[in-house]
């Protein structure tokens, strides 16, 4: 071969190469399609699974799941004692949000029997909204749509932490291509009737949108005002957004913005 056939070949190898590359990043697994039970197990030295650890903050410990239950099914499959603990673990990790119903010897060998239908944690789903790129954070807040469509489901969306990281992706300036995912995942969560606890919507999401109607270049206002607009359709929120200090804010813009904000109040 002659010289520029072979840096040729090293060219195309090396495009090859890399989108090979590409092609794995996009096929990466989102962490919330593997979410877990809640709690660890383990197999005593007869081969039976037991519940060994439950997180206080998990689903399963809500729904009465405690260390030492035996697990007998996971959906349809009866748990023998031949079964591998990796094998058994594989059976409760799924989607968050996903339902299983286990069914367990309350207690120990001993116990009654129940069954419990278990939630799979929202904290990957979670943690994935408050970490990463912006893109990667904008996927998490559009993939809540599918994943949190129950009103049980939101309470628990709810209860693992995700008002917080919804409204700091929502103020963060950058964030403009994910704002439309960002205010759907947002509205979606407020479905559920939780939102006495205004300090909280106040403390994140009022001040910071002040801040950027203020101090924020006109491009800056403008995604701020827009913002306001599509977010405050319940009035916990409002009201919070209001003791900001919108209204005062609004009211000193250039005379061509005020128009896109006073309406709403």
């Amino acid at each position: 071969e002659g010289e520029g056939e072979v840096k040729e070949k090293k060219v195309r190898a090396k495009k090859e190469k890399r989108g090979k590359k590409k092609k794995e990043k996009a096929e990466k697994i989102h962490i919330a399609t593997k979410a877990g039970p809640g709690f660890t197990m383990m197999l005593d030295n007869s081969g039976t699974c037991v519940v060994q650890k439950v997180n206080k903050k998990a689903p399963a410990f809500t729904r009465g799941v405690r260390a030492g239950d035996v697990i007998l099914e996971i959906g349809d499959r009866i748990i023998e004692k031949t079964d591998k603990l990796n094998e058994i673990k594989g059976l409760l990790v799924s989607n968050s949000g996903t339902v299983v119903p286990v069914k367990f010897i309350k207690g120990g060998k001993k116990g009654e029997q129940a069954v419990v239908d278990v939630v799979l944690e929202f904290a990957p789903l979670v943690k994935s909204l408050k970490a990463g790129k912006l893109d990667a954070r904008g996927k998490s807040a559009e993939l809540s749509l599918t994943l949190v469509d129950e009103d049980f489901k939101r309470e628990m969306f709810y209860a693992a932490g995700a008002i917080v990281p919804l409204c700091k992706l929502l103020t963060d300036p950058k964030a403009a291509k994910q704002a439309a995912a960002g205010v759907d995942a947002l509205r979606n969560l407020m479905r559920v009737a939780m939102w006495d606890e205004c300090q909280i919507a106040l403390e994140v999401m009022g001040k910071p949108l002040v801040n950027l109607v203020t101090k924020g270049g006109l491009a800056k206002k403008t995604i701020g005002l827009d913002l306001l607009l599509r977010v405050c359709l319940f009035e916990p929120i409002e009201r919070s957004i209001t003791a900001a200090g919108i209204v005062e804010t609004c009211c000193a813009l250039p005379k061509g913005l005020i128009a896109l904000a006073l309406p709403r109040w």
